[in-house]
């Protein structure tokens, strides 16, 4: 398919420029960077309202993914969910939202004013939250007054997906609008094999980041519009507001790259990475490191398991002393999406090869062994469970908290106070406080079991902002 953005910016490569940027597309940076760095013009059109060529590509985008409309986003899915959320959903009225989420979700909810109903994520064994329950949504749905949506994620950063066409059939029931994070599932439309799409199981908006899975560059996003087209210009407005004036060409050109590569070589690329994921089972299957996803198959609520993740549990090289993480990085030189202490996320992608897999797999087998011969250390030292802690009590509204005085104390002073700021451990960037909100003791034992420097809104000094008080 034809690269349109690509080759708008290259006819323009050869004028001279007295426009921006200052660098004229000459190489400062010693990698190249500027090559396609160029601003609107008149031949590469305007993101913010794009009548040529953008234009052009954002209804190829939408025709491949099956919307109504589709838009692009430069300030990542993060900005593409807080449009969607606000273009739907009017300041006063409620959202069924899984505590889980995003933290774009709930800053939305903050400059929307927004006001969220809050459902439990449903936990696995080991306390992950791995998918949400429709007969939780439909009891929020029963007790709550002008509910006007439901935001949901699907798939999971670790890859699960929940029962998405039982959702959207009680959002039908009480006219509601389902909106679907579905940063880590852009890739799900090219092959069938995998996981429903969110906008084939009937989302009303669906986000996606392009840069997961897909091959764009950091911060490339699409948000789809189906079904209502007067929601669509509001989130047009409300992403023009959110996003920068002066957009990336080069971001925009590997969005629009990313998913045309994926409709002539997709289905391709994901078979190979079922198979890859098939291998590592296969070839862990006599070790003490388990697929995560076989764990759950006994769960009603988890549908499906996305294949591209490589979800692993390494409790057994936790009990004999290993940092897997630190292991794989240092002594193998893999770089993981996360090691929490009792799982490993190895996230494959479009430029994933077979040799990654292979000394993947060499790595995890050997560090098996290395288990073995080690046995296992004192159970008092092993983090045998991930404890999530539960929905906080709401003391005020996050916006209400703004105005008012606040102070730092330490975290364990900090037990009965009402949080000033949000707490997010990143990775995923889920919040587990925000502003407004108790902290109670499982908040304040889950964010000590995190690793340091892992967690947003926690200081250098290990202090977190509360509403009042004094200085600790």
């Amino acid at each position: 398919m034809d690269k349109k953005i690509f080759n708008a910016v290259f006819q323009e490569k050869k004028n001279i420029k007295f426009h921006m940027p200052g660098h004229k597309g000459r190489n400062f940076s010693g990698a190249g960077w500027e090559n396609f760095d160029t601003t609107e013009l008149q031949g590469t059109d305007n993101l913010r309202e794009p009548k040529g060529v953008i234009h052009e590509v954002l209804h190829d985008i939408a025709q491949i993914y099956h919307a109504d409309r589709s838009l692009i986003s430069v300030n990542g899915a993060t900005a593409g969910i807080m449009a969607g959320i606000m273009g739907t959903i009017s300041p006063g009225e409620k959202l069924i939202v899984p505590r889980n989420s995003h933290t774009s979700v709930h800053n939305a909810l903050y400059y929307g004013r927004i006001s969220p109903v809050f459902i439990e994520p449903v936990y696995d064994k080991l306390g992950y939250p791995v998918s949400i329950d429709p007969l939780d949504i439909e009891k929020a749905f029963r007790e709550n007054e002008n509910v006007k949506g439901i935001m949901i994620t699907n798939p999971t950063y670790y890859g699960t997906c929940c029962d998405i066409h039982h959702i959207k059939e009680l959002c039908r029931r009480y006219r509601a609008a389902l909106i679907i994070d579905e940063a880590h599932g852009a890739h799900l439309e090219f092959n069938s094999s995998y996981p429903v799409s969110g906008l084939e199981a009937g989302g009303d908006v669906v986000i996606q980041s392009t840069h997961k899975i897909l091959s764009s560059l950091n911060q490339g996003a699409l948000v789809h519009i189906k079904n209502d087209l007067t929601h669509g210009s509001r989130i047009t407005a409300h992403l023009n507001r959110l996003q920068t004036s002066s957009p990336s060409y080069p971001i925009m050109i590997s969005v629009e790259s990313s998913v045309k590569w994926m409709y002539e070589h997709g289905k391709m690329l994901l078979d190979d990475l079922s198979r890859y994921y098939d291998r590592v089972e296969e070839e862990l299957k006599f070790t003490g490191i388990n697929m995560m996803a076989d764990r759950l198959k006994d769960m009603d609520t988890v549908q499906d398991f996305d294949k591209s993740k490589l979800w692993l549990d390494v409790g057994c090289l936790q009990k004999a002393g290993i940092d897997a993480g630190r292991e794989l990085l240092e002594t193998y030189h893999i770089q993981v999406e996360i090691y929490d202490g009792r799982t490993v996320l190895a996230m494959m992608g479009a430029g994933t090869k077979s040799e990654d897999v292979e000394a993947l797999i060499t790595a995890l087998k050997a560090l098996d062994l290395k288990a073995k011969r080690q046995g296992n250390m004192p159970m008092s030292k092993n983090k045998t469970t991930v404890k999530f802690p539960g929905i906080p009590g709401k003391i005020m509204e996050p916006w209400e908290a703004d105005s008012l005085a606040k102070s730092k104390c330490k975290l364990e002073a900090s037990l009965g106070k009402v949080s000033g700021g949000y707490i997010i451990p990143y990775p995923p960037g889920v919040p587990v406080l925000i502003p407004g909100e108790l902290i109670c003791r499982d908040v304040i034992e889950h964010i000590k079991s995190l690793a340091p420097g892992s967690v947003i809104g926690l200081d250098e000094m290990d202090r977190i902002e509360i509403i009042g008080g004094e200085a600790i």
